[in-house]
């Protein structure tokens, strides 16, 4: 089967959410893409890796860029953003279905993310350590919070406060599929202010309360 291509015109594509975990494989063009993950440069032959539920704006720089987009599990162990041996035999097999395509997806080399500028600096200690004081973390630096809130904001689409919420929401989703903590123990060990605090934040990633997605999507193992 033809796997489905998107074409991306050049100009801005605002920040948004999948909740379905995918790879985007560059076939041409080239953008810049700005999200959860941090900031990366990609161009043909690039694979640019998304969990579920992760967000990201972007910036074709080229006329247009082709994509192939092919949907991963949502517990795959791959890399935000890698190259691979061979990205022409997605387009020369007429029979490659996604499944045999996710397996052709095998880094062999890491990309990593940018590193040009302070946005990028602050999104990757947000990601690390969603409880950072992102005054302190302006003042150390030698920047006004104001400054900081407004070229986060333009290099990320959405505020260093609103980066570190979600940061924080996100790993509640991951750990509500791990265990069976209570909801309260989590809240408290996820440092979130108290348990109704980690349940609107949890909707506000994936539009369910923690109880339900727990229910719902649990990977615990049944005993046998």
């Amino acid at each position: 089967m033809w796997l489905p291509k998107d074409i991306l015109q050049h100009g801005f594509i605002p920040r948004h959410r999948h909740a379905q975990a995918y790879a985007a494989l560059v076939l041409s063009g080239r953008y810049e893409e700005a999200g959860d993950s941090g900031r990366f440069l990609a161009s043909a032959g690039d694979v640019l890796c998304h969990r579920s539920h992760e967000a990201h704006q972007n910036f074709i720089t080229t006329s247009e860029a082709v994509v192939l987009n092919l949907p991963v599990p949502s517990e795959h162990c791959l890399p935000p953003a890698f190259k691979i041996a061979d990205p022409d035999a997605f387009l020369k097999d007429k029979h490659l279905d996604i499944a045999t395509a996710f397996q052709a997806l095998t880094p062999i080399e890491i990309i990593r993310p940018l590193d040009r500028d302070w946005p990028d600096q602050l999104a990757r200690e947000l990601t690390s350590d969603p409880a950072l004081s992102i005054q302190n973390w302006a003042a150390m630096n030698g920047l006004a919070a104001a400054t900081v809130s407004r070229g986060f904001r333009k290099t990320f689409g959405i505020t260093p406060i609103r980066f570190r919420a979600e940061a924080r929401a996100r790993r509640a989703v991951e750990a509500l599929l791990k265990g069976n903590t209570s909801l309260a123990s989590l809240a408290c060990d996820l440092d979130f202010a108290d348990q109704p605090h980690m349940t609107r934040a949890v909707r506000s990633i994936v539009n369910a309360s923690p109880a339900q997605w727990r229910k719902v999507n649990s990977i615990q193992e049944k005993p046998e």
